[in-house]
C-alpha cells in the first residue's frame, strides 16, 4: 500500500526519500507495529491515504498523513519512555 502512496505523489524525488527514510526507520517500525492494535490502524490509515490519492482530495491525503505521521511519532516517544524506565 505505502508504494502506492508514494508512486501517487507524483513525485520521483519524494518518492526516493521516502523509500530511503522508510528503510532507514525500518527496525522501529517492526518494533512500533508491535503495540496492540497498532499494525491494524496502520493499514487503516494508509488505505485512507490512498482512497484520497485516488479521489484526487490532496487536502484529505495531507491531513491524514499529517495524522498517520504524528501517532507515528507519539508511539516513538512511548517507546523511548518504556526504555527509560526498564
Amino acid at each position: 500500500m505505502q508504494q502506492a502512496i508514494y508512486a501517487g505523489s507524483g513525485n520521483q524525488y519524494l518518492e526516493e526519500m521516502t523509500r530511503s527514510l522508510r528503510n532507514r526507520v525500518s527496525s522501529y517500525r517492526r518494533i512500533q507495529l508491535r503495540h496492540p492494535g497498532r499494525l491494524r490502524q496502520s493499514w487503516e490509515e494508509h488505505d485512507a491515504i490512498v482512497r484520497a490519492i485516488a479521489a484526487g482530495d490532496a487536502d484529505t491525503a495531507r491531513e491524514i498523513t499529517k495524522r498517520h505521521i504524528a501517532i507515528q511519532g507519539d508511539t516513538f516517544t512511548d517507546f523511548m519512555a518504556q526504555l527509560q524506565v526498564a
